[in-house]
Parts: structure tokens; sequence; C-alpha cells
């Protein structure tokens, strides 16, 4: 038999774990926007809410000297913006998600 702590710890886990898989279940049902390149984000002419059709421009960024527009990969309404006007992005990072 366990000892009841054992028992304690191990039931707080499994609720912590249960918490943070629901908590980001939502965004399985997103889908997200990225980078096509290592840039600097210059513009965002979208806001969270906002519906935009596949192919509208979420973000512009600057890269090797041009302006890149980012498009909408679907047609859906903008859940969430994980950038900033002015910070740099990676290759393939995510930069908004669209339900």
């Amino acid at each position: 038999m366990m000892p009841p702590f054992l028992v304690s710890l191990c039931l707080c886990v499994f609720v912590l774990l249960t918490c943070a898989v629901i908590r980001n279940a939502s965004e399985f049902d997103m889908t997200p926007v990225t980078s096509p390149m290592v840039g600097k984000v210059l513009s965002i002419p979208v806001k969270v809410g906002d519906q935009v059709r596949e192919d509208d421009t979420i973000i512009v960024m600057e890269a090797m000297k041009m302006e890149i527009p980012i498009l909408a990969p679907v047609t859906g309404i903008i859940k969430e913006i994980k950038v900033a006007a002015g910070d740099t992005i990676e290759s393939e990072a995510v930069v908004a998600l669209i339900e």
C-alpha cells in the first residue's frame, strides 16, 4: 500500500497536468500563422478579433531590406497576436493564431 502523502502527491500532479492540457487544448483548434524567414516586424495591420480571409496580410516584416507580408493561411478570426512591431522573429516562428 502506498503512503498517504505519496497518494496526495500523485493526485496533485495529475490535477496539474490535466489543467495544463485543458488550457492548451483550444490552441489545437487554431491555425498558426508563421514567419517565412528571419526578420523584423514592421507593422501589424490586424488586431485580435478581426475577421480575415485567406491571403490577407496579417504582419508586415522586413527581411533582406525588403518589406514582406505574412499572409493568413486560412479564413477565420484572429485569436492571438504573438509579436509586436519592432520584434525580431525567427524563421517558422508562430506570429499569430487564427480560429
